[in-house]
C-alpha cells in the first residue's frame, strides 16, 4: 500500500512542476488497466483453485499445465476487457503483432 501512496505522491508532483495538461487522459488510462487486470486476476485464482480440484498439480507436468492454463487465460481476460473499456494504446500493440 505503501508504494501505491509514493506513486501517487510523485505523479502529483511531477504534475505540478510541469503542469502537464493530458494528466487527466493517464490517470483514466491506469484506471482501466487496473480494472482489467483486477478482474484478469480474480478469474485466474478462481480458475485456478477450479484447475486444482481436477489436475495432478503436484507434479511438475501439472504444475506446469496449471500454470500455463490460468497465465494464459488471465492475459486473454485482461486483454478483452482492456479491448472492451476501449483502452486506445492496445490497438497500438495489436497492430504490432500482426505481420
Amino acid at each position: 500500500m505503501g508504494i501505491i501512496v509514493y506513486t501517487v505522491v510523485l505523479f502529483v508532483l511531477l504534475n505540478r512542476s510541469t503542469a502537464n495538461r493530458d494528466a487527466g487522459s493517464l490517470l483514466v488510462f491506469f484506471a482501466k488497466i487496473a480494472l482489467a487486470s483486477a478482474a484478469g486476476a480474480l478469474a485466474c485464482f478462481e480458475l485456478l483453485t477450479w484447475l486444482e480440484t481436477r489436475i495432478a498439480w503436484r507434479t511438475t507436468h501439472g504444475a506446469f499445465a496449471v500454470l500455463v492454463l490460468a497465465s494464459l487465460a488471465g492475459l486473454l481476460l485482461t486483454a478483452a476487457l482492456a479491448k472492451l473499456l476501449r483502452v486506445r494504446e492496445l490497438d497500438t500493440y495489436l497492430r504490432k503483432l500482426r505481420p
